[in-house]
């Protein structure tokens, strides 16, 4: 993480759960992915995450780093 990552997810201080990320990250309900997939995601370690005992909190700004880090670029012809 850099600095820059670092200074958003201090600005946001906003933790949230599983269904609330998916909603703010998926807007169309129709385009959502399950609860059982962001599990997935967790145990892969490839979404960032806060766990309070058995609860699991959300960073929504470092979650869309995460996923933006993951991107791939279409192949050029």
């Amino acid at each position: 993480m850099n600095r820059n990552e670092f200074a958003e997810s201090q600005a946001s201080q906003e933790l949230v759960g599983k269904q609330a990320l998916l909603e703010k990250l998926f807007p169309n309900e129709a385009d959502r992915p399950s609860t059982r997939w962001l599990d997935m995601q967790c145990a892969k370690r490839a979404v960032p995450f806060v766990r309070l005992g058995r609860l699991i909190w959300f960073d929504v700004p470092q979650v869309r780093a995460a996923f933006a880090a993951r991107t791939v670029a279409p192949r050029g012809r």
